[in-house]
């Protein structure tokens, strides 16, 4: 039998406290090996709630963080949970949600569906992040891409 040992090691990362009282939902997106998104939601002081992650044919980055973006949404309206603030190490994805380019045509269906998502919350507001400050979702992303899709439970 030919078996290979992984041994696992840890990954040091530092979230970006906002200090602000809101749950914070962390975005990225990938197109390594496929395209894919993670999305965490934190609780205001730090706190890993929930996931999701979502792997596709590598479409463009712009796309999966959309992807991510929409669907971490989805996962914060499920968790009923009324204010947010959304943190994309994508400038071009955040520029698009905030209404500063106008979204090109292959990801409107996503820009819409975030718009939607977003009426339905309370407040929310989306910044940019450096990928720095973003690393936990980074490494999940390149971690769970492989499993396809789902719900990520903490």
């Amino acid at each position: 039998m030919d078996v290979k040992w992984i041994v696992p090691r840890p990954i040091k990362c530092k979230w970006k406290l906002q200090g602000n009282n809101l749950h914070i939902l962390n975005i990225d997106g990938s197109i390594r090996d496929k395209g894919g998104y993670g999305a965490v939601v934190r609780r205001p002081e730090g706190e890993v709630l929930k996931g999701v992650v979502g792997c596709y044919n590598k479409i463009s980055i712009t796309i999966h963080e959309l992807q991510g973006i929409d669907e971490g949404l989805k996962l914060v309206l499920r968790l009923e949970i009324p204010r947010i603030l959304v943190g994309s190490d994508s400038q071009i994805s955040v520029s698009i949600v905030k209404g500063l380019i106008d979204p090109p045509l292959d990801v409107r269906a996503f820009y819409q569906s975030i718009l939607h998502s977003f009426s339905r919350l309370e407040s929310f507001k989306i910044i940019h992040i450096y990928r720095e400050f973003n690393m936990v979702t980074n490494h999940l992303l390149k971690l769970l891409v492989i499993i396809g899709h789902g719900v990520i439970n903490y």
